[in-house]
């Protein structure tokens, strides 16, 4: 045989016996790689207890919300506006004497309160022409109890039997037959003065400090 085609051949079976082997990774790489594995699984579980416990506290926030919604508050604390608005009634006998230490009939009686405290009382009578008006209102403050009235939505009812407050302040005003006030309203401090009811009977008088007395008397 001649010496190239013995090389060809030999050259053949070499390349049909040589057979590709995959090669391990060292094991160094292995350890690395499943290091890595096992970080990336123990962050997945903490980020879901995470999560899982943010829905819990969500979810109880929620529940406490909605048994504070179910049983609503009770007093004054409940809501802020108690005490705060007018009640209004007609009377069956009223007076009152203003600033020109004359008797004078009225008509309505209004108690607006303005605090849990504070409370203007009204009265409202006829005034010298057709259809005109007169008010004499007293300002009080309640040094013991509260108010007499509860109010909703900036109507009240009177609710208190009996009630004494201090007058702190006097004010005095006219208005025509369209509502409008004829001449600027008047007002002094009280020297001493209070207002009370009992019996459906309300009673106010005030000392002013030239020594005039303001009064009212209102049966309703």
């Amino acid at each position: 045989m001649p010496i190239e085609q013995e090389m060809g051949s030999q050259q053949t079976k070499a390349k049909r016996s040589f057979v590709p082997t995959a090669v391990a990774p060292p094991a160094m790489a292995s350890d690395a790689w499943g290091f890595a594995s096992l970080i990336t699984t123990t962050e997945q579980r903490i980020t879901e207890q995470m999560m899982d416990r943010s829905l819990a506290l969500h979810l109880s926030t929620l529940l406490l919300l909605s048994s504070a919604m179910s049983f609503p508050l009770r007093g004054a604390a409940a809501d802020p506006n108690l005490k705060i608005g007018r009640y209004e009634t007609n009377t069956k006998e009223c007076s009152f004497t203003g600033s020109k230490q004359e008797s004078s009939a009225c008509i309505t009686l209004q108690l607006k309160g303005r605090s849990a405290s504070v409370v203007a009382v009204r009265l409202i009578g006829h005034g010298s022409t057709k259809n005109s008006r007169r008010q004499l209102t007293f300002v009080t403050l309640t040094t013991q109890g509260e108010s007499p009235l509860k109010c909703s939505a900036g109507t009240c009812r009177l609710e208190a039997q009996s009630w004494q407050s201090a007058v702190s302040s006097v004010a005095e005003a006219s208005f025509n037959s369209n509502g409008i006030a004829t001449g600027l309203p008047k007002a002094w401090a009280a020297n001493n003065g209070e207002c009370s009811l009992k019996d459906r009977v309300l009673r106010c008088s005030a000392l002013h400090i030239n020594g005039e007395i303001y009064k009212a008397e209102a049966h309703f």
